[in-house]
């Protein structure tokens, strides 16, 4: 079943009386698009470049209040040695996903390329390589990490108290971005209000 299935479900069993509309699709998608425009609170919990970038774009086009959470792993000689968490608030005049680095532009192109333009790119790459040329205006590969669902769920659950607070008024959180490291000394937490950056499109 979709995740959003086993959510309703879950929603339903605790409050038969709440109301639950499940999309299945992607935010490049109108429908979907349409659908979260006329929402109070979005909290983005995606996993890929483009769908952060677009969801931040509706904090900014709808001015709808986002809250963004995303985790990474990071490893060495075959250990962890990070698990990171980042927390940011979208909103009209904050920073966007750009600004803050928090996306990056390959990697959401690869995201979105067909698997036969990622072939194609692949093989010019490669013929690239041949002729002596730097290959990466081609192709470079994109290395990942899987997350582990006991840190996402513990990222998820973050979002959830400050947007209690955001949509009552009663709290909000320290600082518009918020990062830390559960593996490091006192969690490596840092929490920043940076501007947005003049040049960014």
């Amino acid at each position: 079943p979709y995740k959003v299935a086993v959510v309703r479900d879950l929603l339903l069993s605790i409050n038969p009386q709440i109301k639950v509309e499940c999309l299945v699709g992607n935010i490049l998608q109108k429908e979907v698009r349409d659908a979260l425009a006329s929402v109070d609170l979005i909290l983005c919990c995606t996993d890929t470049n483009h769908s952060r970038t677009a969801v931040g774009e509706l904090a900014y086009r709808y001015l709808i209040p986002t809250i963004d959470v995303g985790v990474a792993f990071e490893a060495k000689a075959g250990f962890v040695t990070g698990e990171i968490g980042r927390i940011t608030f979208y909103s009209p005049g904050s920073p966007c996903a750009y600004c803050l680095g928090a996306v990056d532009s390959w990697k959401a192109s690869v995201e979105l390329m067909s698997e036969d333009e990622k072939a194609l790119r692949k093989a010019q790459a490669a013929d690239a390589s041949a002729r002596g040329n730097a290959p990466n205006g081609y192709w470079k590969e994109v290395p990942e990490l899987p997350t582990v669902g006991h840190f996402t769920t513990l990222a998820g659950s973050l979002i959830a108290s400050y947007a209690i607070g955001w949509l009552t008024g009663k709290f909000k959180a320290p600082h518009c971005s918020i990062e830390f490291n559960i593996l490091a000394p006192g969690f490596g937490y840092v929490g920043f209000d940076p501007p947005a950056r003049p040049e960014c499109t």
